[in-house]
């Protein structure tokens, strides 16, 4: 995270002050050569101002004096669209404060005011850490979803047509960092990995992503159900022998089931292979227009995708029937109902 500070150069030494509190979250900069910018200085401190995650403006009675160097730095960093905190000391007036009037300040009196801008950079750190997470996810799966559906594409795993669910389960270090898992120790641990509705597994099979395995009746072209362990420790599962096709209905309580069977298991492989929380869960269906559950008066699905809201996973020894509850709610919501139908009142799941 880079991090710009705009001053007054009489107000240097409380720049260093807050630079240095502030070092650890972010790469600081701030002019402390000349008084003065000459003409190349600008273009350099222009340059940090458009890189900069953040600006802090440092204003007090002597600011107000070196009104049009900081207001050119400030004009910079509000035409390039940064979030800008300003620091402001009591002797300075707010109608002084310019384009920046309106802008909740932080008091420079106040006795922890660096403690205090080191909890305001945090926070926009973890908001850039969770947007960035976000659309890694939603990247994440949309690329992943088009290659499923499409039978074209050059994969080793091919699955038979019907209602398709996939489940995908993130861990938290996938999305942060670049590094793999030990692949040996992937590959020791894969016992515990078993597809969605799987009837027996049919051997694990290495790919450039990581492993897979399948569930077949005797065509492995033509599978029901696999898992793909990928070498940063994503595990994502498919199949299409969760729905009655001749019905064309999901079935309510061996459709929780199995979500419930395999997250355990997958959880208990995180844990094998020292992943730790959180992680994130997704789960969509697909080809699922006209769909129904098997309990009386459901309604049909309007759609032909049912693409739910990611789950996080804080901590990896809650009851797997718990981290899924709502997503079952929302499962049954699609198909007219409240909420699942199987919990007690007390948030236990009774479909057994």
């Amino acid at each position: 995270m880079r991090l710009f500070i705009s001053y007054s150069t009489g107000d240097l030494e409380i720049v260093k002050q807050i630079a240095e509190a502030l070092h650890p979250y972010a790469q600081v900069y701030y002019w402390d050569r000349d008084k003065v910018p000459g003409d190349d200085a600008w273009h350099t401190i222009f340059s940090w101002i458009d890189s900069a995650d953040l600006v802090i403006c440092v204003i007090t009675d002597k600011t107000i004096s070196r009104a049009m160097a900081v207001g050119n730095e400030i004009g910079r960093a509000q035409a390039k669209g940064k979030k800008i905190i300003p620091v402001k000391s009591k002797d300075v007036e707010s109608s002084e404060l310019g384009s920046l009037y309106g802008i909740t300040f932080t008091p420079l009196e106040q006795r922890e005011f660096k403690e205090t801008l080191c909890k305001i950079v945090e926070s926009h750190i973890n908001i850039d850490q969770s947007k960035a997470e976000k659309a890694w996810i939603i990247r994440f799966r949309k690329e992943r979803l088009e290659i499923i559906n499409n039978p074209e594409e050059d994969i080793p795993i091919h699955l038979t047509q019907g209602v398709l669910s996939i489940l995908q389960l993130i861990p938290k270090q996938a999305v942060s960092s670049d590094k793999e898992l030990d692949f040996n120790l992937l590959l020791e641990k894969w016992r515990y990995i078993s597809p969605l509705s799987c009837t027996g597994q049919n051997g694990m099979y290495p790919n450039m992503d990581g492993f897979y395995t399948l569930d077949y009746d005797k065509d492995p072209s033509q599978c029901h159900s696999y898992v793909q362990v990928f070498r940063n420790g994503i595990i994502e599962t498919a199949t299409t022998k969760m729905v009655e096709w001749q019905e064309g209905k999901l079935p309510s309580i061996a459709f929780e089931k199995d979500l419930i069977d395999v997250l355990t298991q997958y959880i208990e492989h995180f844990k094998e292979v020292n992943l730790c929380p959180p992680a994130y869960l997704l789960f969509s269906l697909h080809n699922a227009k006209g769909l129904r559950l098997t309990n009386s008066y459901s309604n049909q699905i309007d759609r032909e995708e049912l693409i739910f809201d990611p789950i996080v996973i804080d901590d990896f020894d809650k009851p797997s029937h718990e981290v899924l509850h709502p997503l079952f709610d929302r499962v049954w919501q699609a198909f007219g109902f409240p909420y699942s139908m199987n919990f007690d009142i007390n948030g236990n799941w009774k479909g057994r």
